[in-house]
């Protein structure tokens, strides 16, 4: 894809990039035959995950949700109660996808650093080969500390925007924003496998996510809605590793000015 001249439309296709890219990268674990049987461990460990943590949390808030209204008096059938539960519905898809993302995330990690080290050299210029030294075990056990403690940090930051979220409520529109950064912070999570590998640090990773925004966006939407969605999850789980690592690689080419 060559990215637009034009501001407007660059971020547009850049938008759509970020979006499309669960697709390219199912495309790209059929294509390759080793990436799918290193898909297929991950996979296998947040398939139970997916099918009963994410339902059980939607389920019990949802119940908690409705006792509290009712709680303060306010009528099943009334107004407010109807534009709150839609409401709740939202913060409860955003935090289904978060919540899965940093268990699966966590539980995960030492196989989906594999399953991107094992992407790099098929993406789109392919990644440089790493020094030696870096691929030794205590530089991958290293590595995959390193991306849980970023794992818990985004996730902190995430949950306090919804928070924020939930506090703006009868603030309509502006109370949204605060999940779309939401989403756009789930980028971070999984650029971060390649970038770890390659020494590069919180910092580095902020920076990422402000240069290249509108893709960011686009792959937090994607993979955020994707999350949210029982037993669909599991197999997002390895499409968001290989989707991380294709757009830190498209990224990190000069002939490639990803918004």
């Amino acid at each position: 894809m060559n990215f637009s001249k034009n501001p407007i439309l660059g971020r547009i296709e850049s938008l759509f990039y970020g979006l499309t890219l669960p697709f390219q990268s199912l495309r790209l674990l059929f294509q390759k035959k080793k990436l799918l049987a290193w898909a297929a461990l991950p996979f296998a460990l947040t398939l139970a995950l997916s099918i009963w943590g994410v339902s059980w949390l939607k389920g019990v808030l949802t119940g908690y949700g409705m006792h509290w209204l009712a709680s303060h008096g306010f009528a099943p059938e009334s107004m407010t109660v109807q534009a709150a539960m839609i409401f709740l519905q939202i913060v409860l898809f955003v935090l289904a996808g978060i919540s899965f993302s940093f268990l699966a995330t966590v539980v995960a990690s030492p196989f989906n650093d594999l399953l991107s080290e094992a992407t790099e050299p098929h993406c789109v210029p392919a990644l440089s080969q790493l020094p030696k030294e870096w691929l030794t075990m205590r530089w991958k056990i290293r590595s995959v500390r390193i991306d849980i403690v970023k794992t818990v940090l985004v996730t902190g930051a995430q949950l306090l925007l919804i928070v924020v979220g939930i506090a703006g409520f009868w603030i309509p529109g502006l109370n949204l924003i605060p999940f779309l950064l939401a989403f756009w912070l789930l980028t971070f999570q999984f650029i971060s496998y390649p970038q770890t590998r390659r020494g590069e640090g919180i910092l580095t990773s902020l920076q990422f996510l402000f240069r290249h925004s509108f893709a960011s966006l686009g792959f937090g939407a994607a993979f955020g809605i994707l999350f949210a969605i029982p037993l669909l999850s599991a197999f997002a789980l390895p499409l968001a590793v290989v989707s991380g690592t294709l757009l830190y690689a498209r990224a990190k080419s000069p002939a490639n000015d990803l918004r």
